[in-house]
């Protein structure tokens, strides 16, 4: 959508009223949301300034792409510092905890997150398989060696060769 050119000089003006030009930054002084984004009254209805500020300067904001703050800053308006992008990428540009752990290569124990060695959660999230294979290796030796597991065997044992010494068959 295009700006409406009636608007455009005087709405150009109020905007850039509202703007603080630091070094890197261009930030916005006025009225944020609750996630800390700009917003800026525009025909009535509020708009994200850093949405208003592409198309003030002619871009075309494509349907389902976001803009991503590529200086992670949500109040600036500098239009170097905004790109189109999807969702996912937009997420995974990010610092939240989806992002960080997307971005590793390696698991807590230093195996390479490979497609050979990684199993993938239907739900999302990923698994080393060698960690998956240690730890299953691990609980097995623990069980086997447990006091309550060989008590056990020994009663399994015993009951065993009781049926052998009552059954005819041997």
């Amino acid at each position: 959508m295009l700006i409406n050119p009636n608007f455009l000089i005087k709405d150009d003006n109020r905007f850039w009223s509202k703007v603080e030009k630091t070094d890197y930054c261009w930030n916005w002084k006025s009225v944020l949301d609750a996630g800390g984004y700009g917003q800026f009254k525009y025909n009535g209805k509020m708009v994200h300034t850093h949405r208003f500020v592409l198309k003030l300067i002619g871009v075309e904001l494509i349907d389902g792409l976001q803009i991503d703050h590529l200086c992670r800053n949500r109040k600036c308006v500098n239009p170097t510092h905004l790109e189109q992008v999807t969702k996912r990428e937009n997420i995974l540009r990010g610092v939240s905890p989806s992002a960080i752990h997307a971005k590793k290569t390696h698991c807590p124990k230093g195996h390479d997150y490979t497609t050979e060695n990684t199993y993938y959660y239907k739900r999302g999230g990923r698994q080393c398989k060698k960690c998956i294979i240690e730890r299953s290796l691990n609980q097995y030796k623990n069980i086997k060696d447990s006091d309550k597991y060989k008590q056990r065997m020994r009663e399994t044992q015993k009951r065993y060769y009781d049926r052998r010494k009552n059954d005819s068959r041997f």
